[in-house]
C-alpha cells in the first residue's frame, strides 16, 4: 500500500495525478485556461495578469478601475455605487479592484463574462456593512470569473441564509484565489435556483474560515462542479458539503476544525424526504486534519455511485462514516486508498447500507486523541446494521494497525445484522498492541454471514506488533 506523507503535500499540484483523477469522471476541463496556468503555480496566487488571461477569452479585454467610478477602498466610506456602476459598465470586460478595504452596503451582482478581479485575497477586500445580503452573487451568469479578493463580514441576524460568495443558475463561472471570512450561513456556494441548474463551475485555490452558522464552501444541486485547492477551517457545520449535487469533484483540500463534518456528502431533502440523491461524486486527495467533534468524511441521505479515494484523515471521532438515517442509505461507493489515523473509530457504517466497498485503506493509531482518553474499547472498523437491511460491505486488502495505546483493541466489530445481510472481511493485514481476548474480530449476535476465507483458508493475516 502506497502511505504518502501525511504532513500536506505541495501547493504545486502533480499535473498528470490531477487530470487521472479527473479524467475518470468526464469533468471536461483539461482545455481551461485556468489549468495550464494554476498548475504552475507556486506563490500565494499569481497576479492579475495571469487572472484575466484565465477569466477571459482570447480577445482584448476591457479593464475599468472601480477608483475610476468614485470608490475609496478607505474602510470608511461607502463604495457600493462605485462598485455598481463599474460592473454594469464593463459589459464583458473586467473590473478591477485595487488593493484597499471596500465598504459595501448591498449584494454586488455580476453579469455573464463579467470579470472581477483584485490584487491578492490579503490585500483586495470587500467589507460589508449591510447586514442580510449576500457579499458578491453571480446569477444566471455565464462565464462569470471573479478572482484575488477577499469577501467578510457578511453576516445575518435573522433566520434567512446569506453567503459570501454565490453563483446561481450560471455555467462555466470560475472563482480562485479568493477569501471568505466571517460569513453568516455559507462562505462559498454554488447552488441552484428556479431558473435553472448550476453546471460545471470551479472553485480553485479559495480559502474559507469562520461560518458562523453554516458550512465553508457548498455545492447544492449543482451538476459538475469542481472544488480544488481549497482550505476551509472553523465551520459551524461541515467544511465542504455535497448536497444533491451531481458529478461532483472535490480534490486536493485541506479541512480542519469544522464542527460537524470536514466533508460531508449527502442528497437533498425538506426533512421528510430526498429529492436529489448525491450521485457520481469524486472526493480525492484531500487532507481532513481533525479537531471536529464529528467524523473527517461523512455520508447520508443517499449517497450514490461515488469514489472516496487517497484522503488523509485524522484527529475526528470517526474518519469516514457511512450512516442512514431514516434508512436513507448509501450504496455503490468505493473507499479505497485512504489513510485513517489518530481517531476513536476509523471507519463507521450504521443502517441501512449495500455494495460499499473499504479497500487498501490504511487505518493507523485508532484512539491516540483526547476524543477517545476515556473509551473502554477501541475500534478500528465499526459495521452496525441496527436491524436494518445492510448487506454486501466489502472490507478487504486493508491495513488495520494500533502500536501504541493500551487500551483494548478491536480490529473489526460486526453487530445487529438482519439475517440476509452478508459482509466480506478478507485479506486485510492487522497488527494490534492489545488486541481483545476473543480475537481482532467481533460478530455480535447470530444473525447474517461474516465471510473471511477464500476457498478453505483463512484470508487475513495477524502480524506480530513488533514488525510493524
Amino acid at each position: 500500500m502506497n502511505i504518502r506523507n501525511t504532513n500536506g503535500w505541495n501547493r504545486k499540484i502533480d499535473r498528470r495525478a490531477l487530470l487521472t483523477s479527473l479524467g475518470m469522471f468526464g469533468v471536461g476541463m483539461v482545455g481551461g485556461n485556468w489549468l495550464s496556468k494554476e498548475l504552475e503555480l507556486g506563490d500565494e496566487g499569481g497576479d492579475v495578469v495571469n487572472a484575466a488571461a484565465a477569466a477571459g477569452s482570447e480577445a482584448k479585454l476591457s479593464w475599468l478601475n472601480v477608483k475610476s467610478f468614485g470608490a475609496k477602498g478607505n474602510n470608511k466610506t461607502d463604495d457600493t455605487a462605485a462598485f455598481q456602476k463599474a460592473l454594469k459598465q464593463a459589459g464583458g470586460g473586467v473590473v478591477y479592484v485595487p488593493r484597499g478595504t471596500y465598504v459595501i452596503s448591498d449584494t454586488l451582482q455580476l453579469k455573464g463574462n463579467t470579470s472581477l478581479i483584485g490584487d491578492g485575497k490579503a490585500l483586495s477586500i470587500i467589507r460589508m456593512r449591510a447586514r442580510g445580503k449576500d457579499g458578491i452573487r453571480i446569477i444566471d451568469a455565464n462565464q462569470a470569473y471573479v478572482g484575488h479578493i477577499q469577501i467578510r463580514d457578511v453576516l445575518n441576524p435573522g433566520e434567512a441564509e446569506s453567503h459570501g460568495f454565490n453563483i446561481m443558475s450560471g455555467k462555466h463561472v470560475v472563482l480562485e484565489h479568493c477569501q471568505a471570512f466571517n460569513c453568516d450561513n455559507t462562505g462559498i456556494r454554488i447552488g441552484f435556483d428556479h431558473r435553472g441548474v448550476t453546471e460545471d463551475c470551479k472553485v480553485l485555490f479559495c480559502e474559507v474560515s469562520k461560518v458562523v452558522e453554516g458550512s465553508g464552501i457548498e455545492v447544492i444541486r449543482a451538476d459538475g462542479a469542481v472544488v480544488l485547492g481549497c482550505t476551509v477551517a472553523e465551520c459551524a457545520q461541515h467544511g465542504i458539503r455535497i448536497c444533491g449535487a451531481k458529478r461532483a469533484t472535490v480534490s486536493y483540500n485541506t479541512l480542519s476544525y469544522n464542527n460537524q463534518s470536514d466533508i460531508s456528502i449527502q442528497g437533498f431533502g425538506d426533512g421528510q424526504d430526498v429529492s436529489h440523491r448525491a450521485e457520481r461524486f469524486l472526493v480525492s486527495h484531500n487532507q481532513c486534519k481533525g479537531g471536529g467533534q464529528n467524523a473527517g468524511i461523512m455520508l447520508f441521505n443517499y449517497a450514490n455511485n461515488g469514489v472516496v479515494s487517497e484522503n488523509v484523515v485524522q484527529n475526528n471521532v470517526v474518519g469516514i462514516e457511512a450512516y442512514a438515517p431514516k434508512q436513507r442509505g448509501n450504496y455503490d461507493v468505493s473507499f479505497t486508498n485512504n489513510v485513517i489515523m489518530q481517531c476513536q473509530t476509523g471507519i463507521r457504517v450504521l443502517g441501512t447500507q449495500k455494495r460499499l466497498y473499504f479497500k487498501q485503506n490504511a487505518i493507523m493509531d485508532f484512539g491516540l486523541n483526547e476524543l477517545a482518553k476515556n473509551t473502554a474499547q477501541l475500534t478500528g472498523i465499526d459495521i452496525n446494521g441496527l436491524g436494518e437491511s445492510l448487506n454486501h460491505i466489502f472490507v478487504e486488502h486493508n491495513s488495520i494497525t494500533n502500536a501504541w495505546s493500551e487500551t483494548v483493541q478491536i480490529a473489526v466489530k460486526v453487530r445487529e445484522l438482519k439475517g440476509n445481510a452478508q459482509i466480506w472481511i478478507r485479506h486485510n493485514q492487522v497488527a494490534l498492541r492489545k488486541p481483545l481476548s476473543a480475537g481482532w474480530l467481533q460478530h455480535l449476535g447470530n444473525e447474517g454471514t461474516i465471510i473471511t476465507r477464500v476457498g478453505n483458508e483463512e484470508s487475513n493475516v495477524m502480524i506480530p506488533i513488533e514488525n510493524v
